[in-house]
């Protein structure tokens, strides 16, 4: 996409290495519509992923906090297509994940796209929705990978019959499986309607180059150039195939990071946010222990979420094998997986098509120690 980037050999594991020191136009539209849709914006969502801001807080995080702001509004500025438009494109089709703390991969877009790193680091921009309209033969069997939520692609091709029948039988909301029907008639009309929502946003970020400079200056600070350092982050991730990580910025994500894997998981998509190590060495480390207790917490504190861990006791498990144990369905069970691989109590691995959570029960343990630590007063 012609932005500026340095590569180097990773010679211990074969692995190469390429930092990118811009973001990726499209991908922060698509981050922000996300945002967007679910009605999270900076200042909402600071005070819940690192609790409650003090005075000092507020005022170290004043001009970052200014610069995002005014970003937001831009982008939203941007938005060229009525609001049901965004929610349909992006909000989650998933009613368990609208009050999440962030939003879900859980949205229709996803399943117009082959896969992040596919279409946002292998295609030229240039080519994007032209490549998505070549792909349109892929989406019911992205669509029955989705419903069935073992793998994101399903090998064999699935009828429409098939598919309506499993849409239908799905636990979605009557609006998201109708949504899924239209989709899979008329998938032209949907890249259509996503190329008139994402484009002029990723145009509007464009313009904000000058404006988020300090974020990117930000990033670079704070950016590893040795591969063990960047990718040792990345505990509950297997990396036995990664030939190339391509690890560049995310203004919007900004306090976040977005991990993704091509179809035969050799290319990696680290996307850190510009302030992800700042906030997470100023804030959340320094706020120690309770903060990762809550993490916890919040995590189990679920009963399915409870239960999943409690059977990944047994041994690993794919989501199909999950979702029969417990009764609910792969889908539901994805987002609760995602909620625990972010608290980093689960990892995964995969053999062939299939990903198998395990317990981190490293983890696990020093969350009890520091359990007890907090709480036993003698």
């Amino acid at each position: 996409m012609g932005t500026t980037h340095k590569t180097s050999a990773a010679c211990a594991v074969g692995r190469y290495l390429m930092i990118r020191y811009e973001p990726i136009p499209l991908l922060e539209a698509t981050l922000f519509l996300a945002n967007w849709a679910a009605q999270i914006s900076w200042n909402t969502d600071i005070e819940k992923t690192f609790g409650f801001c003090s005075k000092s807080t507020k005022q170290t995080l004043e001009e970052y906090s200014r610069i995002l702001t005014e970003l937001e509004r831009r982008l939203a500025a941007g938005i060229t297509v009525p609001e049901s438009t965004v929610q349909t494109l992006f909000a989650p089709l998933h009613p368990s994940d609208k009050k999440a703390n962030h939003p879900s991969d859980d949205y229709l877009c996803h399943l117009l796209l082959p896969g992040e790193v596919e279409a946002y680091v292998e295609w030229a921009e240039d080519v994007f929705f032209h490549n998505l309209r070549k792909d349109i033969s892929n989406i019911p069997k992205r669509i029955s990978g989705f419903l069935k939520a073992d793998s994101q692609e399903c090998e064999n091709d699935i009828c429409i019959q098939e598919l309506f029948a499993m849409i239908k039988g799905s636990d979605l909301p009557q609006s998201a499986k109708l949504t899924l029907i239209d989709l899979a008639l008329n998938p032209d009309s949907y890249i259509d309607m996503l190329q008139e929502t994402l484009s002029p946003v990723a145009e509007a970020f464009r313009q904000c180059r000058s404006l988020v400079e300090p974020l990117l200056e930000e990033f670079r600070a704070s950016c590893p150039e040795d591969e063990a350092t960047m990718l040792g982050q990345l505990t509950f991730l297997d990396q036995s195939k990664i030939q190339t990580a391509v690890i560049c910025p995310s203004v919007v994500y900004s306090g976040y990071s977005l991990v993704a894997l091509n179809r035969d998981q050799t290319v990696l998509l680290f996307c850190v946010g510009s302030l992800y190590k700042f906030l997470k060495d100023h804030f959340s480390l320094s706020q120690g222990i309770d903060v990762r207790l809550t993490q916890v917490l919040t995590a189990l504190g679920n009963q399915n979420r409870f239960n999943i861990a409690t059977k990944l006791l047994d041994g690993p498990a794919y989501g199909r094998e999950l979702a029969n144990h417990l009764g609910i369905s792969p889908v539901t069970i994805s987002q609760h997986i995602s909620i625990l691989m972010s608290a980093n109590l689960v990892t995964v691995h995969n053999d062939g098509k299939r990903a198998y959570y395990s317990l981190n029960t490293d983890e696990l343990d020093r969350f009890l120690d520091l359990f007890k630590k907090y709480f036993r007063r003698d």
